[in-house]
């Protein structure tokens, strides 16, 4: 009796080159690359089933960036921002959670970041917004801290990147990145002074041809800082200079903001040029150098 070929389902690789390809072992399992898997995730060799999704209502107006965070009991909370308003879903409906109704008009993009027991919004125009997560907190300003267009959590400190004005300096530095005391998001000293280096707070200038901090990937131990044309690794160290800082990628960055995204200790985003991955020590391509995916 002839064998049958077995086939084992590799990896999903939407922006591979579609190419013939042979079958060499009828003896043992040929792997696959698939380009069009729907329902299913690939982890550990093998492939697993999404969760149902579940349908939420439309917000009042256009969602500028929407994020999830973990309240003490484990459950996800989920936040979203529009052009002048800042939202909670309560599971059933969304409700308005800003300052004040019509809070923050103009925003075109909101990022958000979970800090101890906290969620964080910054949109690059008002004042840090800061909620307890879950319960329907209301947001409410940090207005020591700098205002900018990026947040991360990197150790135990806040930090938000492309500077637009900051207490002591209202000029605006889209490669620079601040963070706040160990430890406490709403602590901002002026940096440099002695209550600064107490508190572990400090700013930091990446390499200004870099262009502007697009994205921030968060750990406990080292940060990535994706600029549009390079990144950074920054590394705890402690002490009065708390992080130690580190081109990784001179030649391409993120191409836009909301091109990236954070898996365990991984960050994925698009270059110029195609899909990379990151884990803070090396770049690698994910995709394929004809772009495929891109001109798509």
């Amino acid at each position: 009796m002839a064998k049958p070929y077995i086939l084992g389902f590799g990896p999903w690789m939407p922006d591979g080159a579609n190419v013939a390809f042979a079958m060499p072992y009828q003896w043992s399992q040929s792997p696959i690359q698939l380009a069009d898997v729907l329902g299913l995730y690939y982890a550990d060799g093998a492939y697993r089933s999404l969760p149902a999704l579940s349908t939420l209502t439309a917000l009042a107006a256009k969602c500028l960036n929407a994020f999830t965070a973990l309240d003490s009991s484990g459950n996800p909370q989920i936040y979203a921002g529009t052009g002048s308003d800042l939202y909670w879903w309560n599971g059933s409906a969304w409700v308005n959670v800003g300052s004040a109704s019509g809070a923050y008009p103009g925003s075109v993009r909101w990022s958000f970041a979970d800090f101890g027991g906290c969620v964080l919004a910054a949109n690059g125009i008002a004042d840090l917004q800061d909620a307890s997560v879950g319960a329907g907190a209301l947001f409410a300003s940090i207005s020591t801290a700098p205002i900018g267009r990026v947040l991360g959590v990197v150790n135990q400190s806040l930090f938000v990147g492309d500077i637009v004005s900051a207490p002591a300096d209202s000029n605006p530095y889209p490669y620079r990145v601040m963070w706040s005391g160990i430890g406490d998001s709403t602590s901002w000293p002026t940096p440099l002074t002695n209550a600064a280096i107490a508190a572990e707070s400090g700013q930091q200038d990446l390499q200004q041809d870099f262009g502007p901090v697009m994205f921030i990937g968060s750990g406990p131990y080292l940060g990535v800082i994706l600029q549009r044309s390079g990144i950074t690794r920054a590394t705890y160290q402690g002490g009065d200079v708390p992080f130690n800082w580190v081109p990784i990628e001179q030649k391409r960055g993120l191409i836009a903001r909301g091109a990236a995204v954070q898996q365990g200790a991984v960050t994925h985003y698009i270059s110029d040029d195609g899909f990379y991955a990151t884990d803070g020590s090396s770049v690698k391509a994910t995709g394929t150098s004809e772009r495929a995916a891109l001109d798509r």
